[in-house]
């Protein structure tokens, strides 16, 4: 009778309808429907055992502690190179994108640290509003704090990861924080606003290298001009064949 569960039932029975229909690699369509399927599962159980306020608050400190933590070996990862072999028990090795190293920590892909990041960050700007009754002036002020403090370790290992898509999902979350403003208060808006300030000055120092040229993580985060990250030209000599043989 819930919306919510109903639209988690339906994403599973769209999942394994669209792999039974894929015209190729079904095997691995069904691999990934199964894997999302277990986090559907994982809903359903939070969604039971999480009913009081007291175990929801758990739960949300739970997963952007596990965020920052995680972060944090990110960060220790870009910053300190002799770390390598502290992050080969959980991967088999580094990674880097055209010269451009990427952090990942703990786990085992950048890409895959940034996504959790990413979802943790609209989790912090919440959790200062998860506390029972209403918060004083010292303590909003307090919770700010830490929501940006929080925030900013988490946008430095998203950038650290080299993942634009991770930016791009924070910068979403913040717009939706200022329009929830809008409409419920302005003490929503305040965490939105402040993320996204910490999101533009990370991101604004990360297109320049300390002396003012192009770093690697500014081409890459220019995903508008490509071309000049790619540093390829494609050039048709002659004319083009009307078809192409095997």
């Amino acid at each position: 009778a819930e919306p919510l569960a109903s639209a988690a039932i339906l994403w599973v029975a769209v999942l394994f309808a669209s792999a039974a229909a894929a015209p190729s690699y079904r095997a691995a369509a069904f691999k990934f429907a199964l894997r999302s399927t277990s986090g559907v599962l994982a809903f359903f159980a939070t969604r039971t055992l999480a009913r009081t306020p007291a175990a929801r608050s758990r739960v949300l400190l739970a997963l952007v502690t596990g965020a920052i933590v995680s972060a944090t070996t990110a960060l220790v990862d870009a910053l300190v190179p002799s770390s390598v072999e502290a992050w080969s028990f959980f991967r088999e090795g580094s990674f880097d994108t055209l010269g451009l190293e990427r952090a990942s920590g703990v786990f085992a892909y950048p890409t895959i640290g940034a996504m959790y990041w990413e979802a943790a960050v609209p989790l912090l700007m919440v959790a200062p509003f998860c506390r029972p009754g209403s918060p004083s002036a010292r303590d909003s002020k307090r919770g700010l704090a830490v929501v940006v403090g929080g925030s900013a370790l988490l946008l430095w290992a998203i950038l650290a990861s080299a993942t634009r898509s991770g930016l791009a999902g924070v910068a979403v979350s913040c717009g939706l924080f200022l329009w929830l403003g809008r409409r419920l208060g302005p003490s929503l808006s305040r965490p939105g606003r402040g993320v996204l300030a910490v999101l533009m000055a990370s991101s604004s120092l990360a297109l320049l290298a300390p002396d003012g040229s192009d770093s690697l993580l500014g081409q890459r985060l220019r995903w508008w001009d490509d071309g000049r990250w790619f540093r390829v030209e494609y050039a048709s000599v002659g004319p083009a064949p009307g078809t192409v043989g095997s």
